[in-house]
């Protein structure tokens, strides 16, 4: 539309694209648009769902893997009877090779204990016990709460410190070693042919 001016009146020329008696509509009023904060509290509250539900999977995980880690490391870790076990056997196994290497050599050995280990002792030129030589031989502590409760030659209590001879005959008098840890018995006897075995308290071999 165009305005021509004649004096001070304006007179509205009507437009060669618009039809007469046609009014001018105003333009279109955007689509109102949601509140900012509305949004975002829209997200906030998805997004706090969504992380909820997160924690709670790693909370399950979390639990899985700790009962798994406890499930290994219980079977890892040794129970007392096993270590008992170990540390009959590893008795018996040195007082045999102690007996035979006595007789072998011809030359007497001894074992004596204390309360939490054992040494094993060699005769010098004047017949007087010293520590034995050789790494074998070497005196050894007990693991911790493993002890040696008793032992006896034959009917005889040996004593803590003691000296147990090994002789160097053909035959060895018989012994027996008594070895605890807490309610747990373990026995390591010797007979007269040198055989030296190892048996837990229920009586059977380990």
């Amino acid at each position: 539309m165009r305005i021509l001016g004649r004096g001070n009146n304006l007179t509205p020329t009507p437009s060669p694209l618009m039809g007469e008696g046609e009014e001018i509509s105003p333009p279109p009023l955007p689509n109102p648009s949601p509140a900012r904060g509305e949004g975002l509290k829209a997200k906030d509250m998805s997004f706090s769902k969504q992380t909820g539900f997160t924690l709670i999977e790693l909370l399950v995980v979390m639990v899985i893997v700790g009962i798994a880690l406890g499930v290994v490391t219980l079977r890892l870790l040794p129970d007392d009877r096993a270590v008992l076990r170990d540390e009959a056997e590893r008795l018996a196994l040195l007082l045999e090779n102690a007996g035979q290497q006595a007789r072998a050599s011809g030359h007497a050995l001894a074992w004596s204990y204390e309360r939490g280990g054992y040494r094993f002792w060699q005769q010098n030129e004047y017949g007087d016990w010293i520590p034995a030589d050789g790494d074998m031989l070497r005196p050894r502590t007990l693991p911790d709460g493993i002890v040696v409760s008793a032992a006896a030659v034959e009917t005889d209590a040996l004593r803590a410190g003691e000296p147990m001879a090994m002789s160097a005959a053909s035959f060895a008098l018989p012994f027996s070693i008594r070895l605890n840890k807490q309610q747990i018995t373990a026995l390591v006897t010797g007979d007269s042919a040198g055989v030296v075995t190892a048996t837990l308290g229920n009586g059977v071999q380990p």
